[in-house]
């Protein structure tokens, strides 16, 4: 048999799936209730072995009422409180465009401002909705549940890893496939996979550009 505690986690399998709660087999004295709301667009499958939190060890009906969210938001603080100092990455979705960022959901909800979303300035927040994307936590008040990260840190270390491993290869007279990521009156940028380089705006055609843009 399996000890439970409540405020604490345990471990089960799935023995029913009805049309609004999952009975799991705890190993215990009683079995354990999940809504099924919580499991999201998609349910658990009958032998599936999950985790949850045990919010009271008998309810009305005797049964130990079990939350899979709870338990997600508690493993979401501990990864945070062990790794913050070092930059722990956390996966999560982006799940709505707000005033001033992102709602991303990473086993609890966090924000995610604007200008923390990706390296360079994204005018429409609401193609990143439905994305998956590896966050760090930039601030966390567990009293008031409030969890704000960034992907821009993400994106960034991740840029000046590929931008040292290109300048060791990095020489004159190879040719590199790259994307626009800014226009000026005198040429263009191009990201060439972790550095921008100048396209100047005689060696963008054969013939004269009157318009960068063009």
């Amino acid at each position: 048999f399996q000890a439970l505690r409540e405020n604490a986690a345990a471990h089960g399998k799935v023995l029913l799936v009805d049309h609004d709660t999952v009975v799991v087999d705890l190993s215990y004295k009683s079995e354990g209730v999940i809504a099924l709301s919580e499991f999201g667009a998609k349910p658990p499958a009958i032998g599936d072995e999950v985790e949850a939190w045990v919010m009271a060890l008998e309810n009305v009906d005797g049964q130990v009422q079990l939350s899979i969210k709870e338990a997600q938001r508690h493993k979401v603080w501990e990864s945070m409180a062990d790794g913050a100092q070092e930059g722990t990455v956390l996966s999560g979705k982006v799940t709505e465009a707000v005033k001033g960022g992102c709602v991303v959901d990473i086993g609890m909800r966090a924000f995610m401002p604007a200008r923390e979303c990706d390296i360079r300035y994204v005018e429409d927040l609401s193609v990143l909705v439905g994305k998956d994307v590896s966050v760090q936590v930039i601030e966390a008040d567990r009293d008031n549940r409030k969890v704000v990260v960034s992907r821009r840190s993400v994106l960034r270390n991740e840029r000046e890893k590929k931008k040292g491993s290109l300048f060791e290869t990095l020489a004159t007279g190879q040719t590199h496939h790259g994307t626009v990521t800014n226009i000026t009156d005198f040429g263009a940028f191009v990201d060439i996979g972790g550095a921008d380089g100048l396209v100047h705006k005689g060696d963008l055609a054969w013939g004269r550009v009157e318009k960068v843009s063009d």
